[in-house]
């Protein structure tokens, strides 16, 4: 073998040296980064889980019954005239001849 062809192999192993360390360092990148996306994944799903929950305690909290049960706790009394603080609008004078 002549110089010519070691310098070109050592070249090249050297270079597929460069290559394998290179990949190993960008599996280990990829893992770590695989890690993280797992655990905010879990963390999404608690929270999905949890607003879930406080949706339905809204819910539950807003409804008809509730709202008629902290009434009656409270000491209200279903009232049986309808009270309005606005006086009913006057009627506007139409000429029917016009119309």
């Amino acid at each position: 073998m002549t110089i010519q062809y070691r310098i070109k192999i050592t070249l090249l192993l050297l270079f597929i040296l460069t290559l394998c360390i290179f990949h190993v360092f960008i599996l280990n990148i990829d893992s770590t980064e695989g890690d993280a996306l797992t655990f905010l994944s879990k963390d999404i799903s608690e929270l999905e889980t949890y607003n879930m929950d406080l949706a339905a305690t809204a819910a539950s909290a807003s409804s008809i019954v509730t709202i008629s049960q902290k009434a009656q706790q409270y000491g209200m009394v279903r009232s049986t005239q309808v009270v309005s603080l606005i006086a009913p609008l006057p009627l506007a004078y139409t000429d029917k001849s016009n119309l």
